[in-house]
Parts: C-alpha cells; structure tokens; sequence
C-alpha cells in the first residue's frame, strides 16, 4: 500500500515540475548517460507517494527535500529522525568518538591563535574562495554538471565527485557505479557549503537530484549512505580522547561513510572503516593551515593539538598510514584519490605551498616506508614523482579526469591513484609534506584573508 512521504511544498512542486518538462524536452526520453540518474531523482523528489515499502527510502527522499528547501551544515540536521536509517559505518564510527575530541579540537584552535599572537591570518594559508574565483572559469565540466552560469556548487560537487569521491570507489565498484554512487555525495556537499551557495538554489535541486537518482538505481547500502549525509555535525556517543577517535570524528563530519569496502565489497565492517578515516586524515594533513586561519576547529590535526601532542601535525600523519596499512587497498585508494583532488582542484590550491629545496624531518624514513608497503600491498607502483606546481599543470589531469565521468563505463580511475600516490611518494621523501604544517617556519605570505571554509 502505498503511503504518504514527506510533504512538498509549493515552491518546491513547482521547481521539480520545471526540471523535469525542461529535461524532458531537451533529452527526451532521458535514458542516456547521467541524465537518466537526473531524471529518476526529480521523479521520486517530486512524488507524493512510496509504494517501495523502504522506510529508508522515505528517509532519504525526506532529507534531499530538506536540502533543497533549507540548506544547514548544524547539530539539528544531525539529531534528525532520518539518521534511523545511516549506515552502519556511521553507526561505528560514531560510537567512537564523543564531544571531548571536538572540544580538543576548539581547545587546539585556541592554542593557535595565542601562538600567532591572536591573528590566526598570520598563518600562511590559501584562500579557498579567491583560489577558486580565480580558476573556476577554466574548469571544463563534464556531463550532467555543465549548467548555464558559472555555478561554484556545481563545479564543487563535480571536483570532489570525480577527482576523489569515484577514485576511491573504484577499488571495489566498476567505473560507472564508482560514478554514479559519488553522486549521492552531492547531497551533502549542498549542505556542507549552504553558507555561500544557498542562492543556487536551481543548482542544488539538480545536484541533489542527482543524488536521489543515484541512490535509487544502485539500491541498498546507497539509500544508507545518502542518509549519512544528514550527520556530518553528529557529536558522537564515545568518550575517547586518541587520535583514533579523531580520525572516527573527521570522517563523520567529512561526510566519507559511503566509501567503505565494507558497504560495497566484502570487506569486514572495521576493514571497511579505513578508507573514509585516511581520506579525512589526508584531507586535514592538506588542509589545515586553510582551516586554522579561518579559525575553523574542524580538523584532526587541531584535535591533537587540542590533545597537548607534541608534533601534531607529524603524528597525525604517522597515525594516518598506519591507519591505512591495517587495509592497504582502502588505505591507496583514499590516499591516491584525496591527493589527486587537492593538486588539481580549483578550490584547495595544494600546489601553492610547495618550495624548491628538499626539507629534512625526523619521520622520513619511518612514514615512507609505511607509504611504500601501502602501495606494494594495494598492487600499485612505487613511483615519486612530483606533483602539480600551478593550477596550469594540472590541466591535463583534469582533461582525464572529465573523460571518467563523460565515458564512464571505460574509465580508468586506477590511474588516477596512481597519480596521487606518486605525488604523495615524493611529499614524503622531499619532506614537502611539511609545509602544510601550521609551525612549519618557511612558508611565505600566500593570501591575506579567508574564504569559504
């Protein structure tokens, strides 16, 4: 029988109604390609009943709705009724990790900004919205994400769907469903960036859309993993204080519990929490001094500083690896795609922070060997080679990427690991990889503000 989802609101009837006469006219029967994902989603998003019998499915209809009406990065979004229906990963995770490492976290930001005499700016950092105002133009977006207008959102869900997101889950998933099912994470995406995006609001209906669309026709753990993305400000059930509870906490909050071997594969349920861990710890490594400038707790490596650890920023790097090596095919895979992302990407601008000369540091030779037998395990090959020094290098990279996602039933995102593993390789062994410590003296003024956290 069937049974009464989720209201829709008038406004948002309308909007569906638009989308799909438009798409209609413009593709037809819209069976082709991504269109038929964009298409099923704003079917079900616009549907005022379920016959599925799925009270996760209504859950996930109910959350996208939501996003598209009121987009919210909170703690409310969190204690919603439809986390009834995460995953178990997130499940897991969450019993990890508590308010204690997140206050660690606050407490390590305030830590930084008496070290930096209370300008946090005098961190060398990257601006995220001037670097990506100032490239976004040259992006050339594939398929169902090109759209009339410059739209940050939609060029947003499109580098982290296809530089990372679909890289990793193509250790366990066939090219097309590494796609399509990171398009589910569009959903939270619009959530996440709600605080410079929510005028898109035509964007961010076609963006969750696709989510909904993509979580309907791959089914089962896709419906949960949708869902997960309403708990990215979850506080935790646990009571650790470790830096094993901050990479449980990050990857909740990171909005990474879909890509586990655990969901897709037939990995354990703790193998299958080792990808979405290394690709937030590798992603925080990256991104910390961006995050500390903006004053922006959110980071594992402000979690153990917050924690009083000495070399923070070396330890959680260690940390991570070691993490990785537990299950070295997600450990590679997350490792290889969150790199490939942060040296190409409009948005993060990694490459800016490299210098010319090779820097000494203590855990050289401890950290890449750990790398090393990671990528020997994942049947990948040892090969440093210097990553991107401007966005202009990473054009060709880019150009592949685009073709995974325009011929996706014959990409190769294997490749793409490689890449990052490559990158990261060289990192290790130049000691590049210091640079993105916030105490880390050599860095020069890169940007004077902050934007888009």
């Amino acid at each position: 029988m069937a049974v009464m989802m989720y209201s829709l609101s008038p406004e948002l009837e309308s909007d569906l109604r638009r989308e799909l006469n438009a798409l209609d006219t413009k593709h037809a029967t819209a069976t082709s390609g991504y269109y038929a994902t964009l298409h099923d989603g704003l079917k079900h998003l616009s549907s005022s009943f379920s016959d599925s019998g799925n009270p996760a499915w209504e859950d996930a209809v109910a959350y996208c709705r939501a996003v598209i009406e009121n987009p919210q990065d909170t703690p409310y979004r969190a204690q919603s009724e439809w986390t009834r229906s995460s995953s178990k990963v997130y499940k897991e995770l969450s019993a990890r990790f508590g308010p204690d490492i997140i206050n660690a976290a606050r407490q390590g930001t305030e830590i930084l900004k008496t070290h930096f005499h209370g300008n946090l700016l005098n961190i060398a950092h990257v601006n995220k919205k001037a670097n990506t105002q100032e490239h976004i133009h040259a992006l050339e977006l594939g398929s169902v994400f090109q759209q009339p207008h410059t739209s940050v959102l939609a060029a947003s869900c499109y580098e982290l769907t296809i530089f990372c997101c679909a890289v990793v889950q193509s250790a366990w998933l066939s090219p097309e469903k590494a796609v399509k099912s990171s398009l589910i994470t569009n959903a939270s995406i619009c959530d996440d960036y709600h605080a410079f995006t929510r005028q898109d609001r035509a964007v961010r209906l076609k963006m969750v859309a696709l989510a909904l669309g993509a979580a309907h026709q791959l089914g089962g753990p896709a419906i949960n993993m949708l869902v997960d993305g309403t708990t990215l400000q979850a506080e935790g059930t646990g009571i650790g204080t470790t830096i094993e509870s901050a990479l449980a906490w990050r990857a909740v909050g990171g909005g990474a519990t879909g890509y586990s071997a655990h969901l897709w594969a037939t990995g354990s349920l703790e193998e299958g929490l080792v990808a979405p861990e290394v690709m937030m710890a590798t992603h925080d490594l990256l991104d910390w001094r961006s995050d500390a400038a903006a004053g922006n707790h959110e980071n594992g490596v402000s979690a153990m500083l917050g924690l009083g650890c000495e070399d923070a920023f070396d330890n959680y790097l260690e940390g991570m690896l070691r993490r990785a090596r537990f299950h070295p095919t997600s450990g590679a895979y997350a490792i290889g795609g969150t790199i490939f992302l942060h040296f190409i990407s409009s948005r993060y601008g990694a490459y800016r922070y490299l210098q010319d000369e090779d820097i000494t540091w203590s855990r050289r030779d401890r950290c890449l060997q750990l790398l090393q037998d990671i990528i020997k395990e994942a049947d990948f090959q040892v090969e440093p080679r210097l990553p991107p020094r401007n966005f202009e290098e990473g054009k060709i990279y880019r150009k592949l990427a685009k073709t995974c996602i325009d011929y996706s039933a014959c990409a190769d995102f294997r490749q793409h690991a490689q890449l990052g593993l490559s990158w990261f390789l060289a990192l290790l062994k130049t000691g590049q990889v210091r640079v993105f410590d916030v105490f880390y003296q050599g860095n020069r003024t890169i940007d004077a503000a902050v934007g888009w956290v």
